[in-house]
């Protein structure tokens, strides 16, 4: 049985300017980072800068649909688009990278949460996997 969350029933807390700030999951797209700085992309294309590890994001955010793409980004499944051998692209028009090592994640990740995938995207997705 496959298990289905909604991101509108969970919070996430980050610290900005030495402040506990929140915000509703699904009111984020993803997350990138640059090192040791995160930038959080909302669905309003604000982007919210602050300190952190986005291993740390993905562990916090693990009982909601998010997808580690590639090394410097954490999607927000709700706004995928599309899905290819090398990117993913959002509802927005966005294409973020998708590396190799991630692919086989991607896949687990939205059959796990029930997201639609075609035949053709699964086929992108195993292309090149053991």
């Amino acid at each position: 049985m496959t298990e289905t969350i909604k991101n509108d029933d969970y919070i996430f807390n980050y610290i900005s300017n030495k402040s506990i700030k929140n915000i509703m999951t699904d009111e984020i797209k993803y997350f990138f980072s640059d090192k040791r700085k995160i930038c959080m992309v909302k669905t309003d294309n604000e982007k919210i800068e602050f300190y952190g590890k986005l291993s740390d994001i993905e562990a916090d955010l693990s009982k909601v649909p998010f997808v580690r793409t590639h090394q410097s980004y954490l999607v927000n499944c709700k706004y995928i688009k599309n899905t290819s051998y090398n990117h993913v692209e959002l509802m927005d028009g966005a294409v973020l990278p998708v590396s190799q090592s991630k692919r086989k994640n991607i896949y687990n990740i939205f059959g796990k949460y029930n997201v639609n995938v075609s035949k053709i995207q699964r086929r992108f997705l195993s292309f090149g996997m053991g």
